[in-house]
């Protein structure tokens, strides 16, 4: 697991040297910078799929780091018996500054209402957060808690971020419907975006 916060990205995973039942070392390089770490952290999970080995082979860390977009490799390191070290995975992660952020998917306009749909997340919580949808100044409170994998694959907090939502059209006049997304933890509040509709 690689998850970029806000100030740090999370690294966490498991590694199993077969030369030994002992834990193994791992090596997490952040933009070519790098951490040594013991893969010493109890996963029954991995005991279970791997009996003879145990279950002390988990590892996780956390590497401070600027906002902007890193490059994460972690690799085990081979300290006994034959082989060499070995590239676990390497990921680009961007971290953001702690205000919330998305996307307005599509808005429109049918008979005496807008819709719209897109997605909202705030980088300091994994859980959905309150949004507010405005027409021409006039807003609602909704939460964006709908499923959104593709979401969820982009930036690792979770799927539950999406929003769909029908609004009250005041007139037949162009509207402007704007959404923001409200701040959880460090951060203010954030405009998602506007459409005229």
């Amino acid at each position: 697991m690689v998850k970029a916060r806000p100030g740090a990205i999370d690294i966490a995973g498991w590694v199993i040297d077969p030369d030994t039942a002992n834990p193994t070392q791992v090596h997490v390089y952040v933009d070519g910078v790098g951490v040594a770490i013991v893969a010493s952290a109890p996963r029954p999970d991995v005991a279970a799929a791997f009996p003879l080995y145990g279950a002390n082979h988990g590892f996780s860390t956390s590497i401070p780091v600027s906002a902007g977009s890193h490059q994460v490799c972690v690799y085990s390191i081979n300290t006994v018996g034959a082989g060499s070290n070995q590239t676990l995975g390497c990921r680009t992660v961007v971290s953001r500054n702690g205000d919330p952020f998305g996307s307005i998917d599509w808005a429109a306009s049918g008979f005496g209402h807008i819709g719209v749909a897109g997605w909202a997340l705030d980088p300091n919580t994994d859980d959905p957060i309150v949004i507010h949808i405005y027409v021409n100044g006039v807003g609602v409170g909704r939460l964006a808690s709908d499923y959104r994998a593709d979401v969820a694959a982009a930036f690792g907090n979770g799927p539950n971020h999406g929003f769909t939502y029908v609004v009250p059209r005041p007139s037949a006049d162009p509207q402007t419907i704007c959404v923001f997304g409200l701040n959880v933890g460090a951060g203010t509040n954030s405009l998602i975006g506007c459409r005229v509709v």
